[in-house]
């Protein structure tokens, strides 16, 4: 978005506050620009590959949410795991997440991280042990072949292809509370299969509203209306 043509644009909504600073260094201050909500990095998958993962406490249930526990999910995908060694014999492959191209994209770049701090001993990469994470970074990400560069495309390929092709893929919580609104015949004839498993730990990507006008700015103002004009 920051890069793009912004001709006719009245504001950018990327998900990312690095897509801020990063239009800042190119185009110099917005007319404004908001917060607009916070939404956890999460693992998409199917109940049976959730319950499959939780034979060794790789995924684990508590009060009706999944979670997954990152450096168990990390070393199977590390070391190459099958997902017949990992209980489910009906899945083809390796233990992979897929997602989106990192370098093209925010929620695939968020998971890039946070794969990277697990695979640190979950302390923060830095300039002083980079070296050391990248290779295995790029061996997790180049056994997955051709990736997305849109998280919305990769959550409808996850949707439309089943279970053999994407077991678990990477994307925001608000995804399929989207897709829920947006095809809600459609979700209830998936809601009993697919699951939201929340990683431990995860990420928060920050949705930012950049203002490029004072039209632009009313998007912005309809989103956070000044206190006064609240309901009471």
């Amino acid at each position: 978005m920051v890069t793009a043509d912004q001709s006719g644009r009245n504001y950018l909504f990327p998900s990312s506050r690095t897509a801020l600073d990063f239009y800042k260094e190119r185009q110099g201050e917005p007319v404004s620009d908001e917060i607009i909500f916070n939404t956890p990095l999460v693992l998409y998958s199917h109940k049976a590959v959730a319950e499959g993962l939780m034979t060794d406490g790789t995924v684990t249930l508590s009060d009706g949410v999944y979670y997954a526990d990152m450096q168990k999910l990390t070393e199977k995908i590390k070391s190459r795991v099958i997902w017949a060694e990992a209980g489910l014999p009906e899945l083809y492959g390796n233990v992979t997440v897929d997602t989106t191209d990192p370098v093209r994209s925010n929620s695939g770049n968020m998971f890039a991280a946070l794969l990277a701090n697990v695979l640190c001993g979950g302390k923060t990469v830095d300039e002083a042990n980079v070296k050391e994470i990248m290779p295995q970074l790029k061996d997790i990400f180049s056994d997955l072949g051709y990736m997305e560069t849109s998280s919305s495309d990769l959550f409808n390929q996850f949707i439309r292809t089943g279970i053999g092709a994407k077991p678990i893929i990477a994307g925001y919580e608000n995804q399929l509370l989207e897709y829920a609104a947006e095809n809600p015949d459609q979700y209830a004839k998936l809601k009993d299969d697919i699951v939201i498993i929340y990683p431990t730990p995860t990420l928060w990507s920050t949705h930012i509203y950049i203002a490029l006008d004072e039209t632009g700015k009313q998007g912005a103002a309809a989103t956070f209306p000044p206190r006064a004009e609240k309901a009471r």
